[in-house]
């Protein structure tokens, strides 16, 4: 399992000054403090997404919305509630033509992109691999990240942060 590090560094100054030196010239001390904590992540965020191309919109959104309905329905077939699913992204954009040697011709359009992504979060990690292959399976082309996570990094940030000030003291 993957571990996240959770670090803090901490700066203290402190200052002397002598009332007839200017600001500009004050004593300054400065200690840094460092800490590191690795944690297990407790929650998983998948990126599927279905990308299609048709000369029209309504074709290209047509073809967009079979493939992702089937993608839709592989993820409830393996346990994914709805709330566990977000539309990330949604666009429908032109394409550009290709000149005969293969370069992109970007005075022509020959058509729509249709680009459709979800954002799958789990607790349970063991599923991360169960999802994309789901995905893939039924139609995902695009899958642009799995990123995990701690829900709760407030507890972890201040332990991390009291370990910086006790190494700065030290």
């Amino acid at each position: 399992m993957r571990n996240f590090a959770i670090g803090a560094a901490l700066l203290l100054a402190s200052v002397t000054a002598v009332s007839a030196e200017p600001a500009s010239l004050a004593h300054t001390i400065t200690v840094v403090g460092d800490a590191t904590m690795y944690v297990d992540p407790d929650h998983a965020s998948i990126d599927l997404g279905v990308i299609t191309q048709a000369p029209t919109v309504s074709v290209a959104l047509s073809q967009n919305n079979t493939k992702m309905s089937s993608v839709l329905a592989a993820l409830h077939g393996i346990g994914i509630r709805d709330n566990q699913i977000q539309t990330s992204t949604f666009t429908i954009s032109q394409t550009n033509a290709h000149l005969p040697n293969g370069q992109i011709d970007y005075t022509r359009y020959d058509g729509y992109a249709v680009t459709n992504k979800l954002t799958v979060t789990v607790t349970d990690l063991s599923k991360v691999g169960a999802i994309i292959d789901a995905g893939a399976g039924a139609g995902a082309n695009s899958s642009n990240s799995v990123v995990f996570q701690v829900q709760d990094q407030a507890a972890y940030l201040d332990k991390v942060r009291a370990a910086a000030v006790r190494d700065a003291r030290h």
